[in-house]
């Protein structure tokens, strides 16, 4: 991943997610990716931090 590929803007963070990787943008896909990033030591995580 490129700094390229980091939304610059919350529409544009949307759009990728809705339109390129075609992720409904649901309560449970929000319940799991704060799950996901809770997890300080996750492989994940820590590469979120990362970017």
């Amino acid at each position: 991943m490129t700094s390229n590929d980091i939304s610059t803007t919350y529409e544009a963070w949307v759009h990728c997610v809705t339109v390129k990787c075609k992720i409904a943008l649901t309560q449970d896909f929000a319940r799991q990716r704060i799950a996901a990033l809770s997890d300080v030591k996750s492989a994940e995580a820590v590469k979120f931090v990362q970017l």
